[in-house]
């Protein structure tokens, strides 16, 4: 099986935040092929903002290889803006069919975060492309 292509843009060099997706999406990948089709089916753009850290960077997904580019880079479909711990969190949080499990402690933390304002999840994407979300959770999530 041929590894997934994601590279950090120079943009993004010196974001801790941009190289450790591009690791963990890659070991993912490698340790569950599975997630290989979701890695392959992601077209779109997603912005994260972790506000605490002040570090931003832009995911952007073309079917089968990722960019990862230092601050907000043209018009991302989805916007999540958060603490950097919230961020790294989705890598734990345990998906039901791809999406976060809102049953469990993890998914209660981020359903608390959002009604809270600690966590907002924005963007025309959410609609015209429902399922960047979803792949990219499951892509990003250690749990099967």
């Amino acid at each position: 099986m041929k590894m997934i292509d994601i590279k950090v843009d120079e943009s993004a060099a010196e974001i801790g935040l941009a190289g450790m997706l591009a690791d963990l999406m890659k070991q993912n990948v490698d340790q569950n092929p599975a997630k290989k089709v979701d890695f392959d089916a992601l077209k779109g753009s997603v912005y994260l903002d972790a506000k605490d850290a002040e570090v931003s960077i832009t995911l952007v997904f073309n079917g089968g290889d990722a960019v990862i580019y230092g601050g907000k880079r043209g018009n991302p479909d989805i916007s999540i803006s958060t603490d950097s711990a919230t961020i790294l969190d989705l890598s734990n949080a345990k998906t039901f069919h791809g999406l976060p499990n809102l049953l469990d402690e993890s998914g209660q933390a981020m359903l608390k975060k959002i009604f809270k304002g600690e966590l907002k999840i924005s963007g025309l994407g959410l609609l015209t492309k429902p399922l960047l979300l979803v792949r990219m959770t499951k892509v990003l999530s250690v749990s099967g």
